[in-house]
């Protein structure tokens, strides 16, 4: 710049003497002489992430490029998991917990009704079903769609006036069957539900790491108080039993397989079609549809707003793609 009352040039520089020193921490120095040899030196450079030859990453052009020659039914494009190493990603978003069937009982909706083309809980109970939120880097997609369904289905059945978020952390410090940030069972973390409860987000917000022990009292000091499950189980793997589940009673829990590709959707209905098995994901079916000829699930994510279709994404119905239709877990809320 220039100073006003003495008209000579100038630089702004930042010291590193801190803010107590100089101009609150910076000073200013003529410009255009070299002074002190100020302009004799310059250096500076451009920020790059450099990741080892030999690191496979989440997401590459080539996962992207193929997916997109094959002119299926999505969409690949790199994202916010682009500079992720695949170990990093695999490790931090998913679970290699294997599925434990069979410990909770098998619950089927015999008051059929007729099942509509399509359906989103978001318009059948509007105020009622959770935001999409983010997981970030610690495996607890058990304890994140679980109490979201949760905290759906209370609401929808006048438990509570509105969604009221339930708190992940609570199952990922207090459930000590399950893994914490290393991943979980979804039929092991309703049966916690049911025996334990869940406390609210506001007695315990999400933290993105697991506690050494299980806390005794919310964030403010205040007692933990839980809501528990009335029932816990699992339902039947049919895509009409699980349509008719979700009108009955909103939103379930669900675990797939995630391959190689999923990690590059972007937009359209999912199906795998490249890349091998990464490991196991646990997300929140909110309702189907169908896409031209081509019918679809309404999945909610836990990677945020800014993963996906706006959080969301749409997986193949009817096929049991990638086991999405094998473990489907709910309950209802005491």
């Amino acid at each position: 710049g220039t100073d006003e009352e003495s008209g000579l040039d100038y630089w702004k520089v930042q010291n590193s003497w801190g803010p107590d020193w100089g101009e609150a921490g910076f000073f200013r120095i003529l410009r255009g002489s070299n002074e002190c040899g100020i302009e004799k030196d310059v250096v500076c450079g451009d920020p790059k992430i450099t990741v080892p030859r030999n690191v496979e990453m989440a997401v590459t052009d080539e996962i992207v490029e193929i997916v997109n020659s094959l002119n299926t039914t999505w969409t690949a494009s790199h994202n916010k998991y682009s500079h992720m190493s695949r170990s990093e990603f695999n490790g931090s978003r998913l679970t290699q917990n294997e599925k434990i069937r069979g410990i909770l009982p098998v619950h089927e909706v015999y008051q059929r009704v007729s099942v509509p083309a399509s359906f989103d809980s978001r318009d059948q109970w509007p105020g009622c079903i959770g935001a999409i939120r983010d997981q970030g880097g610690c495996g607890s997609c058990w304890a994140f769609s679980a109490t979201e369904v949760f905290a759906d289905r209370a609401c929808i059945e006048g438990k509570t006036q509105t969604n009221i978020p339930m708190s992940p952390q609570y199952l990922i410090d207090c459930d000590n069957i399950d893994a914490g940030c290393g991943g979980g069972s979804e039929a092991v973390v309703w049966m916690f539900m049911k025996n334990k409860g869940v406390a609210s987000e506001e007695c315990l917000p999400y933290k993105e790491k697991a506690d050494v022990r299980c806390p005794r009292t919310c964030v403010d000091g205040s007692p933990i108080e839980v809501m528990k499950a009335a029932t816990d189980y699992q339902v039947k793997s049919n895509p009409a039993s699980i349509q008719q589940e979700i009108l009955a009673n909103g939103p379930v829990q669900a675990g797939f397989t995630v391959y190689t590709d999923f990690n590059a959707y972007s937009t359209g209905v999912y199906q795998h079609v490249w890349g091998r098995q990464e490991g196991g994901h646990a997300i929140k079916i909110v309702g189907w549809g169908m896409e031209g000829s081509v019918p679809y699930w309404t999945v909610a994510n836990s990677w945020g707003p800014d993963w996906g279709e706006d959080g969301f994404f749409r997986i193949l119905r009817g096929s049991n793609e990638c086991g999405i239709e094998a473990d489907i877990y709910a309950g209802t809320v005491a």
